[in-house]
């Protein structure tokens, strides 16, 4: 692929691209303040990775931006090529806005059930929430098709890694699973949510009703979630 292939792709897909660049970004800074490419948790911590007991103490910002950090090159790449991928092809889809908010919205739902179940002193960084989001977007295409013979193939490839990749997530200490569950979930809920864009109406039985139900379900999902987490952990 040359440059100007290149460019045009970015152009085409340009919010998919501008949250690799982030991430990018970002993960060098992380190897600029540890000096070493396994990033040190001091300075996952200071950056913003979720940590129950900050977040429980008011700083809910860490929902969002532990999904923006990584703690290896391994862990950025292998996210990266898996999110360019689906990113683009939802981005194509649904819209710019769309795939924003289907990415941060999968971020914070992982992070919110691992808050809820992780144990106490769990400290969690990766994109990986927004990739299984995406996942279950794929489902929901095929749930909501018009012609779902046109999706269904797709759906159970989705499907397959999502199986795949938790059960890899089980046999890895570090991981946490019940943050690729929790974006996997966030994703069913609110894909139909940002499908509000009119020329879906002939590919989705989508309507404004269903769009706004699937906001109100993951906000009362999330706030419920919430308010455990506080009655666990005593905040």
């Amino acid at each position: 692929m040359n440059n100007k292939d290149m460019w045009q792709r970015i152009q085409a897909r340009p919010v998919t691209w501008l949250l690799t660049f982030l991430m990018i970004v970002i993960f060098l800074i992380e190897l600029l303040f540890s000096q070493s490419f396994q990033i040190k948790a001091p300075i996952l911590y200071q950056m913003g990775a979720a940590y129950t007991p900050s977040i429980i103490d008011g700083q809910w910002w860490r929902l969002i931006s532990a999904g923006f950090l990584h703690g290896s090159p391994i862990h950025l790449i292998g996210n990266l090529v898996v999110f360019v991928w689906l990113g683009e092809l939802i981005e194509g889809m649904l819209g710019r806005l769309a795939v924003l908010v289907l990415f941060l919205n999968s971020i914070v739902a992982g992070n919110l059930l691992s808050l809820w179940i992780d144990p106490w002193q769990t400290l969690s960084v990766g994109a990986s929430g927004g990739i299984f989001g995406f996942f279950a977007t794929f489902i929901v295409f095929w749930l909501l098709a018009r012609q779902p013979d046109q999706w269904r193939e797709q759906a159970k490839s989705m499907g397959a890694l999502f199986v795949l990749m938790i059960v890899l997530s089980l046999m890895t200490p570090s991981v946490s699973v019940s943050g690729h569950v929790g974006g996997f979930i966030g994703g069913l809920l609110l894909t139909a949510g940002v499908m509000w864009r009119c020329p879906l109406q002939a590919t989705f039985r989508i309507k404004i009703t269903g769009i706004l139900l699937s906001w109100l379900i993951t906000l009362s999902v999330y706030s419920a979630i919430v308010f455990l987490s506080l009655q666990r952990w005593g905040g």
